[in-house]
């Protein structure tokens, strides 16, 4: 061995591994302590035998230890997949993370022919962890080493004795006390100052934590880069003293700094969130719930339901193509499931439950026109099929569903029963709620846009019954390959579902967790209504303003007048008395937060939270709502308002399909007429007609055709209509007037009715008019019309003209001769 060469043989250093992912090692000599050349290598060759290193740069000879990294970009796929295989690594292997791939501090090899060399090395490959912890940090209790220090002081007992009680080094107490007698009296406990920078303390960090927190229930919550640049902007807010210059450069937190903060809290999780619409948003807030709660509550008192007699119904859509179930597969590889085509057959599922826990026989809404035995087929007893020409439930179709749900719960104006369904646009019809109140049905309604939280159905049984029918399907699928679901199947597949979750420890959660049964007020916290706080807007000045100011006009009369009501959340529109009372409080208008700005000199600022930093969401006033007015949470049978508003609501939809129907019956006549007069126009043009010697000046000089006031049968009934749909004006013509003169043009072979445009020139005494015809410019539009160069002037009987025309002249010089007619007259046979 020279200070040149250094040559190692595996078989001599059986315990020597190569570590090959961006970590150092350190050789030892298996032959005593002597010391090795340092290891500048620009070659490196490896085999299965010898590890040879080359260096071509003579050096001194360091320490018996060195240190070899080697760079991990060098590692190829198959040898990073087998690190996992790693179980042990030599101990007397010291790794730490640089964190600079391809820094070469000693030897340079590639990855590809140390394994192909020595497939044994991939033992040492272990990952770098992210979350290093520097060896300067305190391994022992700051709380121990207190207790053992001051113990000392109040015992004299011994260093040693104080550190067997408490559990701390003799050496770390050892320097408590020298480092009290340094800075203080030697009697009062001086804690080591750690070598770490912080950009926040403990305190600010739980801030950020509760307000990332917040946001998120408020459905606004913050991605990575946005959070890490909030973080930046409450840096600067509280003045800290450690934010680094790469913070600064790229506009937000490093990355680092956000893996070691969600580390530190695990209350945070990284999510992908639901899209959550802004109307069930703003719709579920503490006014509306208390509204349902008063109604519900009021009905179930005044008529002593037992839970037996509380129901909930409720429609889900189903498909023939539903999501697959999850798989055994490969990792790292993507997977497809075998689907009979790309999208399936609709219908609707009405689900019937009640609040002791028992189900009820579906109904089923299909596409279909006419009803085939299939549909029934393997169906819970009792289970209804309907049909609808698009599968979704209508008005027709849920007082058929009311029916079906009379049949199956007994019910009767003796043995009423209370259902609980959604404000929907198909149930709200005044007859269906005419058939409940004849048949002991009372219905109380849910807040619109607040079914995900207080329906019993969505809460704890669609959820697993969609569930169990997607794997029904996937058996199915797996039993019958090749084999498509149809709608004759569907119902078969849905009912064994559907006996399969309706159990009574489904149905009673979802009643429980809604709050209906047991009856519980306070179900829901107030952290479950911080989406609404967005839109939540102050209390006006003045009460006249009151429904421009908040989104809905909705008022719980459930509360006393004289007790304050719960703030106001979305679309709930508070009483005056609220109003009064908070005006009054000093909690009700709170002073913004100023921030302040911090200067380099200035010290930490503790009392500044991110909220002041970045306030949370918050939505203008919005305008007043326009459209159909949806029907508050009521006791719907027994309300005369809501059930006056349906029956103006019936008026309004019975006078819109007479119109409907008018305007159809319309146009079937016009279409009518129009047909008669294309048959008849064929007919005249097939019918051959005696050649006179007139004929040839006939069609040279459209003057010249017969204006008698005798005409056929054929042209009678062109002429009277015309005449009626046009609309002339209604007056008699005059000198000057324009108006429109219908000739019959007698050909060869046939007749045709013809239509001039012309001037009235003067009134003869024999009723006759003398004209000065126009010539068409537009053949397509027909509503522009010029003179000839040579007048075209003649006498025309007063019959003749159908009627004056409105008709309008060109603004511009080159336009002063064109006459445009208005409106077009497309329905002539213009000339």
């Amino acid at each position: 061995m020279n200070n040149n060469d250094v040559t190692m043989t595996s078989q001599q250093f059986d315990r020597t591994a190569v570590p090959l992912y961006g970590c150092r090692t350190k050789l030892k000599s298996s032959k005593g302590r002597f010391p090795l050349a340092r290891l500048y290598g620009r070659r490196t060759t490896m085999n299965n035998n010898d590890v040879t290193m080359t260096s071509q740069k003579k050096s001194t000879a360091p320490p018996y230890r060195c240190r070899t990294k080697l760079k991990s970009s060098h590692l190829s796929r198959s040898a990073v997949s087998a690190r996992a295989e790693a179980q042990t690594v030599p101990s007397y292997h010291k790794y730490h993370s640089s964190g600079d791939d391809g820094d070469v501090i000693v030897g340079r090899c590639t990855a590809t022919a140390a394994v192909e060399a020595d497939p044994s090395c991939l033992a040492a490959m272990v990952p770098m962890p992210r979350n290093y912890q520097p060896r300067n940090i305190l391994t022992t209790d700051r709380t121990n080493l207190e207790k053992a220090f001051n113990h000392r002081i109040e015992t004299g007992c011994s260093i040693r004795t104080a550190c067997n009680l408490f559990g701390v080094k003799v050496s770390t107490l050892g320097d408590a006390f020298t480092r009290s007698l340094k800075e203080s009296d030697g009697r009062t406990f001086v804690p080591k100052h750690q070598n770490i920078k912080k950009v926040f303390t403990d305190a600010q960090e739980h801030f950020i934590e509760e307000y990332s927190i917040k946001i998120s229930r408020m459905f606004y919550g913050l991605s990575t880069r946005a959070f890490r640049r909030m973080v930046l902007k409450y840096a600067e807010a509280v003045g800290s003293p450690a934010i680094s210059d790469v913070w600064r450069r790229v506009g937000m937190a490093t990355r680092d700094w956000y893996y070691g903060y969600m580390f530190r809290h695990p209350r945070l999780a990284l999510k992908a969130p639901e899209g959550m619409s802004l109307a069930r948003a703003m719709a579920f807030n503490r006014v509306n719930v208390e509204v349902f709660f008063k109604a519900y509550v009021e009905a179930v008192e005044r008529h002593s339901f037992m839970p037996a007699r509380i129901f909930n119904l409720d429609e889900s859509g189903l498909s023939t193509v539903m999501k697959p179930c999850k798989v055994v597969c490969e990792k790292g590889r993507p997977v497809a499931s075998q689907v009979a085509r790309e999208r399936g057959n609709h219908m609707t599922f009405v689900g019937i439950v009640n609040a002791a826990g028992h189900g009820f026989p579906p109904v089923f809404i299909i596409a279909r026109k006419k009803m085939h035995a299939d549909f029934q087929r393997g169906t819970t007893p009792g289970t209804t099929v309907l049909l609808q020409a698009n599968g979704w439930m209508d008005h027709e179709c849920f007082v058929q569903t009311l029916e079906h749900l009379h049949k199956v719960s007994y019910s009767s104006m003796e043995n009423k029963i209370l259902l609980i369904m959604d404000n929907a646009e198909c149930h709200m019809s005044i007859h269906a709620a005419e058939y409940a109140i004849q048949h002991g049905i009372v219905i109380v309604t849910l807040p619109p846009h607040t079914t995900a939280k207080l329906q019993p159905l969505d809460v704890s049984v669609f959820g697993p019954f969609k569930s169990v029918l997607r794997s029904i399907q996937d058996d199915f699928k797996l039993s019958n390959t090749h084999v498509p679901i149809t709608e004759h199947m569907l119902p078969e597949m849905a009912c064994k579902a559907w006996d399969k979750v309706c159990n009574v420890t489904n149905i009673t959660n979802g009643f429980r967790a809604t709050g209906i049964f047991p009856v519980n007020r306070n179900i829901f916290p107030d952290d479950a209504f911080a989406g609404a706080e967005v839109t939540e807007q102050a209390p006006p000045d003045d009460d006249d303003d009151l429904p421009q100011t908040l989104a809905a006009p909705l008022t719980p009369s459930s509360l006393e007048p004289d007790q304050p009501q719960p703030g106001p959340s979305g679309i709930g529109r508070m009483s005056p008395a609220f109003f009064a009372s908070a005006a009054s409080t000093p909690e009700a208008a709170p002073q913004p937060r100023q921030t302040p700005t911090p200067t380099a000199s200035s010290p930490p600022i503790l009392d500044v939270t991110p909220e002041a930093v970045q306030p949370y969401p918050k939505a203008p006033p919005r305008p007043a709502a326009r459209g159909r007015k949806k029907i508050r949470a009521c006791i719907l049978t027994e309300d005369e308002e809501a059930l006056d508003q349906l029956r103006e609501k019936e008026k309004k939809k019975a006078a819109r399909e007479e119109k409907k129907r008018r305007s159809e019956e319309k146009k079937r006549e016009k279409k009518r007429e129009q047909e008669a007069r294309q048959a008849a126009k064929r007919r005249r043009r097939s019918e051959p007609v005696e050649a006179s010697s007139s004929d040839e000046e006939a069609a040279d000089n459209p003057a010249l055709c017969d204006d008698s006031s005798e005409y056929s049968d054929e042209f009678a009934e062109e002429l009277e209509h015309d005449a009626a749909t046009y609309p002339f004006v209604q007056k008699e013509p005059e000198v000057g007037d324009f108006v429109l003169v219908q000739l019959v043009f007698k050909g060869k072979r046939s007749e045709e009715l013809v239509h001039f445009v012309a001037k009235v020139i003067s009134l003869e005494e024999d009723g006759r008019l003398q004209l000065d015809f126009l010539r068409i410019k537009s053949p397509l539009l027909k509503d522009t019309f010029h003179f000839p160069a040579i007048g075209d002037v003649d006498s025309v009987d007063r019959s003749r003209v159908l009627g004056v025309l409105t008709v309008s002249t060109g603004t511009t010089q080159r336009q002063a001769n064109l006459i445009k007619v208005l409106p077009p007259l497309r329905d002539f046979n213009m000339h």
